[in-house]
């Protein structure tokens, strides 16, 4: 089946919740079971009755095991789909233009906590700071900016933009690329009309 990685993407996790939900609680149940069995019962049906629970908890059970093993195609497929189209390169850049973000944004609250107005060094000027300190103890401790508030603020407003603009990008391209799975009647039947 042709998906978009969009569907792609609500189809695997809709499929990890219900694989999640319903998978392991008939596997744990499934390696034998038991049939009570009375005198009477033992007949030409009994053959038949115990041929029919074993064929369906052994149909179950391959049910089960087909499910996880369309989940982890279908991972993969998204993970292989997602490096094709550029998306993985995509979240890195975000994941990196959010821990510039935080960093800009520490940095504007370490200047809004500051009581010191800091100095640019292109402010300083030797003579006239000689002069002041011949008014003072002799001596004095300057704060040196580094980056400006207008600086953080600009570099803030660009990080943002830009993570929107990937997103958009993201967006744009999780509902363009397809991708092309089979997945097995287990899945399917799991997934009721999520699937089609």
């Amino acid at each position: 089946m042709r998906l978009t990685l969009n569907k792609a993407n609500r189809l695997l996790q809709q499929l990890k919740s219900r694989r999640s939900y319903r998978h392991y609680d008939y596997l744990a149940a499934m390696p034998t079971f038991s049939l009570t069995v009375r005198l009477s019962d033992c007949n030409d049906e009994l053959r038949a009755t115990l041929e029919e629970q074993y064929r369906r908890r052994r149909d179950a059970l391959d049910n089960r095991l087909q499910i996880c093993q369309d989940y982890y195609r279908l991972r993969e497929s998204l993970f292989v789909a997602n490096q094709r189209c550029g998306i993985s390169q995509r979240l890195s850049d975000i994941d990196l233009c959010r821990e510039l973000l935080n960093l800009y944004k520490h940095t504007q609250s370490q200047y809004a906590d500051s009581k010191v107005v800091p100095l640019r060094v292109e402010a300083i000027d030797p003579q006239q700071l000689r002069e002041d300190l011949k008014h003072m103890e002799g001596k004095t401790e300057l704060e040196i900016q580094v980056i400006t508030p207008a600086e953080i603020e600009q570099q803030i407003q660009s990080l943002t933009s830009r993570i929107d603009q990937l997103e958009d990008e993201i967006t744009r391209l999780n509902n363009q690329e397809t991708l092309e799975i089979e997945l097995s009647e287990a899945s399917l039947q799991l997934m009721g009309t999520a699937a089609a």
